[in-house]
């Protein structure tokens, strides 16, 4: 029970001292002052009739019913009179019908608007009075949404997206005071006493039993003591004080370890330590959920291409949002911030600057990922500044060659695919720089959306940094920073742990990509060797491919440094946020010039593609150290497609990293379809919102039947995509590992690798996997990612599943013939067994 509290509370970074515990059901006053006690919840408040207390909320609920109607107005003074007609027409219609259903003599209404920033995908609620004007309207509006996502531009144009309105009858309502019948003028006796059990002084203490009906309003008793009535009873321990209030209601204060001092007014215990971890944990998570529902972008607001993080006065990360892309688990945030700090110094990063950098030397990552971070400060002098609030979102366009910035096979510099920003401040001390907002308005083609983006990631420093400054203030400085160091260290101890339980050894594995996109049919090797010794790990990359012509390029710190980190996080800290501490026994060495260690010239667009197969390549290293732990390949590739609308006038693009098999592992078939490991499971945009806004129409999306490769386990299966093209499209595939597919392990088959399909006329005349191409309406791409590799000898996988992956249309009939052994008839009933079992 304790745990089912921490997570609501603890967990998300809320203090549980500063709530008090309400007990209800029969069993919750028995247990609620020892679950106080232990969660150091000062006060346990117990209603009457605990035991019926859900039934007893009915006997107050008043009839309701709501109705909403969807209303699309661009919000402006001359446009309320007809927000209020349909206001005023939806409450009609329920007065009416509250009058006809349930003979309603008294009908209130409550009111609500829904409305947002012209260009955002979600709304907000804020209540419609009846004497509101457009001024009241408007300014609720802004109120609402900068307490929800803490900063806003009141020039942005608002619009209203529907209106809510709740028609109420109001009911009698019982008297609770008149219920509660015990006499206030008697004292509280006790009706006899018992030997009970206390575990929080080990001992049987003599209590007093009263009966809680015989309780009086104002009676005050003094624990251990026990109160009993039909249906329930309440505990209390030694010290603790109870007091009946005026509906009957009781009221525990407790003593002893549940009224502990505050951590201002205490030493850093752990219970503080992990509080003040978890507030800090989740405010990333907050402020993820908030850039979804105010950002303009699809790409943003629904494919999540973002992070979220907290880096400290000296650019280490303190933790990092659960939802965002693997890729910024690199060191996005804190290069970004160690880039600002020697440019700047930490003097002339003051409260109220925001910085925004995308700087191919030192981020090293395609030059639409654009990071945004504000200072932390508790005072102008060096140590008041606590760290850096930073966000990295993918901005739609930065200008460059193509439509995207970053959607292209062909560009062979970085001066190719866009502008970059090399630590500008966009605010100084709380005030735009409007030249700045010129240059990025003057560098892109989405003006509107990458604007909408940008003031969300905004609006999310702002509000990340108050909420760190809220916890420091509760905590203290000192406080908050013992537990940042408690916490890397506790990260770093489970990681090192986890280390040594590999053997010390020196592990190798190979692997290779398909071409740079230019140069075609020119293999990019992938060698790794991770080095194990004691509690460190040390992952050489020095066998990478020298850097490319064409852009299939990263940086040092968005290749090499991104790579192992997601390898190590999946290895040894899946679940756990991204820190600084889980990282310190890790160590990086590449030479420079390799494809994940690229010269800042060089043309970057694709510089996430090869993260998989190298994320890949040095889990398949780590397997021959631990077989049971690493699965078969997976994909190790993006599938990355571009649609670009080139219609008249048109402006939009589609950008996706389809879901690929994972790898079957010792215990277990293949996962998926999943995206890469360096992609993440960011969620698909929901089709019915791409063929709304793209000039296309998804025929069909299903699972592609033998994608995964045979073993005792199976490896994932890939997904069959088919677009029926409604609008001229540029047509932008950036596949990879086609001819080095997901590998199977332990005797398993290799997964099949995907590609693309162009169908014109029935026919095919093209086949893709890294290109370019103008496509017409009427055309198809039928696309198919990879399945993951097999584990195992597949004449071992039990026939059962074999005929149920044949039924479900996993396997076809001819590959369970080929691979695993067994011959099925029309019914699919088994006429051929594997080897092993024939005879038998």
């Amino acid at each position: 029970m304790a745990n089912g509290i921490k997570e609501i509370t603890v967990e998300r970074g809320r203090d549980v001292r500063d709530f008090q515990l309400f007990a209800f059901g029969g069993g919750g006053p028995m247990h609620a002052v020892s679950l106080a006690r232990e969660l150091r919840i000062p006060r346990v408040i117990v209603p009457p009739e605990p035991g019926n207390f859900s039934a007893l909320g009915m006997l107050f609920a008043d009839a309701r019913i709501e109705e909403a109607r969807t209303v699309l107005l661009a919000l402006k003074a001359e446009d309320e009179p007809l927000m209020r007609r349909h206001a005023d027409e939806m409450k009609s219609a329920l007065h009416d019908r509250l009058r006809r259903d349930l003979d309603a003599r008294s009908v209130v209404f409550e009111s609500v608007l829904e409305m947002r920033f012209k260009g955002q995908r979600h709304s907000i609620k804020i209540a419609l009075h009846d004497r509101d004007g457009f001024a009241q309207i408007r300014s609720r509006f802004f109120d609402g949404y900068r307490r929800r996502y803490g900063f806003i531009d009141e020039t942005a144009p608002i619009e209203l997206v529907g209106i809510r309105i709740a028609g109420i009858a109001l009911t009698d309502k019982p008297d609770l005071a008149r219920l509660h019948q015990a006499n206030a003028a008697r004292r509280a006796e006790p009706e006899h006493h018992r030997n009970v059990y206390f575990g929080e002084c080990a001992k049987r203490l003599r209590t007093p039993i009263y009966s809680r009906s015989a309780l009086p309003v104002g009676a005050s008793i003094d624990g251990p003591a026990v109160i009993e009535e039909f249906g329930a009873t309440t505990v209390l321990g030694p010290g603790d004080r109870l007091s009946v209030g005026s509906l009957g209601e009781l009221t525990i204060d407790l003593g002893g370890a549940g009224a502990t001092a505050k951590a201002e007014d205490a030493a850093l215990d752990p219970i503080t330590a992990e509080i003040i971890t978890q507030s800090l944990c989740a405010i990333p998570n907050v402020i993820d959920k908030n850039i979804t529902r105010t950002a303009y972008s699809v790409l943003v607001s629904e494919y999540k291409d973002f992070a979220v993080g907290i880096v400290d006065a000296d650019a280490r990360l303190v933790c990092q949002c659960k939802g965002g892309i693997p890729v910024f688990v690199a060191n996005a945030l804190s290069a970004a911030v160690g880039e600002g700090l020697r440019l700047f110094g930490k003097s002339d990063l003051q409260a109220g600057d925001v910085v925004i950098t995308n700087s191919a030397a030192t981020m090293g990552q395609h030059l639409n990922n654009v990071v945004m971070y504000t200072p932390i400060r508790i005072a102008e002098d060096d140590s008041g500044l606590l760290g850096f609030m930073v966000i990295v979102v993918h901005w739609m366009d930065v200008g460059g060659s193509v439509v995207g910035s970053c959607a292209t096979t062909k560009s062979t510099e970085v001066f190719q695919e866009g502008i970059q920003f090399p630590s500008l401040k966009l605010l100084k001390r709380g005030l735009r720089d409007p030249q700045i907002y010129r240059l990025i308005e003057a560098n892109t083609r989405f003006t509107q959306l990458v604007l909408g983006d940008m003031e969300s990631q905004l609006a999310g420093c702002m509000m990340g940094r108050d909420m760190v400054l809220e916890v420091a203030r509760k905590f203290g400085r000192s406080a908050v920073l013992a537990a940042i160091d408690s916490f890397w260290k506790r990260a770093e101890a489970a990681v090192r742990e986890a280390i040594r339980a590999i053997p010390d050894g020196t592990y190798e594995a190979s692997s290779f990509l398909d071409d740079d996109g230019i140069r075609r049919g020119k293999a990019l090797p992938v060698h790794v060797k991770v080095h194990v010794t004691g509690d460190e790990l040390s992952v050489d990359l020095s066998g990478l491919a020298d850097q490319v012509a064409g852009p299939w390029n990263a940086g040092f710190q968005g290749g090499a440094v991104a790579a192992v980190r997601i390898a190590c996080k999946f290895f040894f800290s899946s679940d756990d946020p991204a820190n600084e501490g889980a990282f310190r026994p890790i160590k990086i060495v590449c030479r420079p010039g390799t494809i994940m260690s690229a010269q800042p010239t060089a043309a970057i667009a694709g510089s996430g593609h090869n993260l998989p197969t190298v994320v890949d390549t040095i889990l398949r290293a780590l397997g021959k150290a631990v077989p049971d732990k690493v699965p078969a390949g997976h994909p190790g590739t993006y599938s990355a497609q571009i649609i670009v609308d080139r219609s008249e006038g048109a402006k939009g693009y589609h950008l996706e990293a389809v879901a690929g098999g994972w790898g079957a592992a010792h215990d277990r078939d293949g996962n998926g379809p999943f995206r890469s490991m360096a992609h993440g499971d960011t969620p698909e945009v929901p089709v019915e919102l791409q063929e709304a806004t793209y000039p296309y129409r998804l025929k069909r999306m299903r699972l592609r039947a033998d994608s995964g490769g045979a073993g005792r386990h199976r490896g994932g299966l890939g997904i069959e995509k088919v677009y029926e093209l409604l609008g001229p499209v540029s047509y932008i595939a950036m596949f990879d590992r086609t001819l080095c597919p997901p590998w199977g392990v332990a005797g398993g088959g290799d997964g099949q690798p995907g590609r693309v399909d162009i169908v014109r006329g029935g026919e095919i005349v093209a086949s893709v996997v890294k290109d370019d191409l103008a496509l017409e309406p009427g055309d198809e791409i039928r696309l198919y990612s990879a399945g993951g590799g097999g584990y195992g000898n597949p004449l071992e996988r039990p026939v059962a599943k074999v005929v149920e992956d044949v039924r479900s249309g996993y396997v076809s009939a001819e590959s369970a013939a080929r691979y695993y052994g067994v011959a099925l008839d029309e019914h699919l009933r088994p006429t051929e067994l594997p080897p092993r079992l024939r005879g038998r």
